[in-house]
């Protein structure tokens, strides 16, 4: 007899968290997950690397992503499709070919869509957002991660049904409830950056806080990407003694970093989701945050366990003051926030993973 899978997810990388929400969903539901291809020329290896796959799955392409030939990966898309019985295939979006011939391929009743994008940076008016609109309209409903997501589903004329997961996967786990180790210690001025190094990030504004304002402050600044060089120099000739560049962090070590730190700051321009906020929190740690986070209204109340900032992006300036303000603010208000994020069930990693878990079982 040939098996029916409750659902199909299609999608680009095997990303650790989406594999650690898959093998959960494995233990309630029969499901298959096609990744596109296996590796990216711009994530690090232990991004992709596991080997605990809980649940069947297929991978299209043995080649990065970015070199992948679309025709071959198309071809052998199109003949695992007819090989395989589902009653729901979830799409990770819209802006693969591979995604579109399951959408020209699949029953409306059975076609769904993941939503990780935000209303922030997706483009909801011109050509790209009448593509999206065609796409969304056979849809028979959308997985969205949380409020910006479902905006962006409603600008998109999406009238069907829209469900919240709550999150876009599922964390490492702490091994330790930091929030009473944080308890334990005072604030130390210890600032945390951890992510790609890219202007949509705002890494230029970031150090010129630090060195400008902050110069009893430290920031450390852990990740790579094309803006390597430019900060690694800036630092070098400046000779900025209280920014620290430590390039890329294996997944295995992040925890320490979260120790060590007392603040995560994320001050992106764009940020479809940011799981490193969730990750922030479960260690314990305050976060400052730009309101073009994705997961702010899911994640962050704002002076309860972070401070959410305004972004003007045509003003730097505007910005600065945000920022600033908001480091001030949290430095102040240090030891409440700690208590605040082990005091409230909503910013508990279990619950949040319960919770996401259930938006797809339900």
């Amino acid at each position: 007899m040939t098996k029916i899978y409750d659902y199909v997810f299609v999608t680009h990388l095997p990303a650790f968290y989406k594999i650690n929400l898959y093998n959960k969903l494995a233990d309630q539901l029969s499901i298959l997950v096609i990744f596109i291809s296996g590796s990216s020329l711009i994530r690090t290896q232990d991004f992709v690397q596991n080997t605990d796959y809980r649940f069947d799955h297929l991978m299209i392409n043995s080649a990065p992503f970015e070199q992948r030939s679309k025709f071959k990966s198309s071809l052998k898309f199109i003949k695992i499709l007819s090989q395989i019985k589902f009653k729901k295939i979830i799409l990770g979006g819209w802006d693969l070919l591979e995604f579109w011939l399951a959408w020209g391929l699949v029953s409306q009743t059975k076609l769904s869509v993941a939503i990780e994008s935000s209303i922030h940076e997706s483009k909801t008016t011109g050509p790209k957002s009448w593509l999206k609109k065609i796409f969304v309209s056979k849809l028979s409903s959308a997985y969205v991660s949380g409020i910006f997501q479902k905006n962006l589903a409603e600008q998109l004329d999406f009238k069907q049904v829209k469900i919240i997961t709550g999150g876009v996967g599922l964390i490492h786990p702490p091994k330790m409830l930091t929030n009473q180790v944080k308890l334990a210690k005072k604030f130390s001025g210890r600032f945390l950056y951890l992510g790609r190094l890219s202007s949509e990030k705002n890494i230029g504004l970031l150090i010129q806080l630090f060195t400008e304002k902050f110069k009893n402050y430290h920031l450390t600044l852990a990740g790579t990407g094309p803006l390597d060089k430019v900060v690694e120099l800036e630092i070098k000739q400046k000779n900025i003694t209280n920014v620290s560049l430590l390039g890329h962090v294996p997944n295995s070590e992040i925890s320490a970093l979260f120790y060590e730190h007392d603040v995560l700051i994320l001050p992106s321009q764009q940020e479809p989701w940011g799981l490193v906020v969730e990750e922030a929190i479960a260690y314990g740690l305050p976060v400052i945050v730009s309101n073009k986070v994705g997961c702010h209204p899911e994640i962050i109340k704002h002076k309860i366990n972070g401070y959410v900032f305004r972004l003007d992006q045509n003003n730097s300036e505007v910005t600065l003051s945000e920022i600033t303000e908001s480091c001030y603010w949290v430095a102040q208000n240090y030891v409440n926030l700690v208590e605040n994020i082990g005091r409230y069930p909503e910013f508990d990693w279990r619950s949040r993973e319960k919770n996401q878990i259930a938006a797809y079982i339900n």
